[in-house]
């Protein structure tokens, strides 16, 4: 539920709000791999000189099916912009 709603503040670009969500994703259950994910996106968001790939490659050691999907929206957002927010 935390990390869902990390997600809608994301979609809304409120990446302050959408850290403290993921962190108590992480919190309640560290082994959530989309609570990773998600922070990997909010990192992407508000500071694009963080380098995402630890907290993408620690997700994927958590869960492949999870993130396999959420990094393939990380690529189309980071390719183009454009079309992560259609």
């Amino acid at each position: 539920m935390w990390a869902n709603l990390g997600l809608l503040y994301i979609h809304h670009q409120d990446y302050e709000l959408a850290r403290q969500a993921f962190l108590k994703a992480q919190t309640l259950d560290p082994d959530f791999a989309l609570a990773w994910v998600g922070q990997a996106f909010d990192h992407k968001g508000y500071d694009a000189s963080f380098n995402t790939t630890t907290l993408l490659e620690h997700a994927v050691g958590l869960s492949a099916e999870v993130v396999s999907i959420a990094t393939d929206w990380f690529l189309v957002s980071t390719l183009m912009p454009q079309a992560a927010t259609s």
